[in-house]
């Protein structure tokens, strides 16, 4: 602080000098005494807002974490996981296919078949195996569920083809499942529909489509039924 601050007027006017140097010297102190206290103030401030700052990160982590979990737990919850519970275990398949696609056929022929249904991935999806001894070959769908989407994606493979064919993508609602796709059938591209009916004898139907799904012709029918074994 400058000597104007404390710059005292005497009666005639003018300070003397002993007066002039007392307030120099309260000035002096009063500033040294308003830094001393600045500085200890700044200091506890400083560990104040480091420590408040620790805790408030400490706590948004843990709320985190805590809302992450929650999250999951929410989503393991979702209903849609279940859909295909029905589906789980042993059973024997009667099968019912066209003999010529996309041809006008109207003749069908059948075939045994086995299959089992897990879950899988902590309930996030299912694997079905099904095994076809009389016509040589083995097939498994994948089988997993989107909780953000509340859609099923379904893989198919065979040891004939030996490749993974595009997925269908659909859900359930009243106990019957729809679900659509693309693919190439013959050279020609067609709009796949899986249509499954969840029941004890659970029923699965496929259809193909060259008309953008104007018309359908089904060519393949599963009928399901609990193996006794």
């Amino acid at each position: 602080m400058g000597d104007k601050a404390f710059r005292g007027v005497g009666a005639a006017g003018v300070c003397s000098p002993a007066k002039t140097l007392a307030f120099q010297w309260i000035g002096w102190f009063g500033a040294r005494r308003a830094l001393v206290w600045q500085a200890k103030i700044a200091g506890f401030l400083s560990t104040f807002c480091r420590r408040e700052n620790t805790l408030l990160t400490a706590s948004c982590q843990e709320l985190s974490v805590m809302l992450g979990h929650q999250s999951r737990e929410g989503r393991m919850r979702d209903e849609g996981f279940a859909d295909f519970d029905f589906l789980i275990g042993e059973w024997s398949i009667t099968n019912e296919c066209l003999n010529e696609r996309l041809a006008g056929c109207t003749e069908w022929h059948s075939f045994p078949a086995t299959a089992r249904v897990e879950k899988v991935m902590d309930g996030c999806g299912n694997l079905d195996q099904m095994f076809v001894p009389a016509r040589g070959f083995t097939g498994m769908t994948l089988r997993l569920y989107n909780p953000e989407t509340t859609f099923w994606s379904i893989y198919w493979s065979d040891t004939k083809s030996h490749r993974l064919f595009p997925p269908t993508v659909g859900k359930f609602e009243n106990g019957r499942g729809e679900f659509y796709g693309d693919d190439v059938e013959g050279g020609k591209p067609v709009r796949v529909r899986f249509l499954w009916t969840a029941d004890k004898s659970p029923r699965w139907e496929q259809a193909f489509s060259t008309d953008g799904g104007e018309s359908w012709e089904v060519n393949w029918v599963m009928k399901f039924e609990k193996s006794s074994g």
